[in-house]
């Protein structure tokens, strides 16, 4: 949807921000097998420059997703609400969504 044409500045000034990140949920399916989608845009806050964008679907009914989803828990357990099962990450839309947000900062970020 378009912005108002002065938010950007507005919001670099008011959180002396460089960039804003716009997210959109494109497909969601919160019951095992899970599934999402993001779709996002990095924007540059003093001219509206587009600075990266993504848009992938995580589906936990794909091997590899639900691998990476697993290894990603091991390695980031919720502290007292993590029971140290990997597999639950894959019956928890929220952890399930950090894993998926994780993937793309980490593989879009380094462009």
């Amino acid at each position: 949807e378009p912005i108002p044409h002065d938010l950007l500045a507005r919001i670099m000034a008011f959180y002396r921000c460089d960039a804003v990140l716009f997210s959109h949920i494109t497909d969601y399916h919160p019951y095992p097998p899970m599934r999402i989608g993001w779709r996002l845009k990095l924007v540059s806050a003093l001219n509206g420059d587009l600075l990266w964008s993504a848009d992938e679907i995580f589906d936990a009914s794909e091997k590899p997703v639900a691998t990476s989803a697993r290894l990603y828990y091991q390695a980031h357990q919720w502290g007292s609400s993590a029971n140290g099962h990997s597999r639950s990450i894959l019956d928890s839309p929220s952890r399930f969504s950090a894993y998926a947000i994780a993937s793309i900062v980490q593989t879009y970020g380094k462009k």
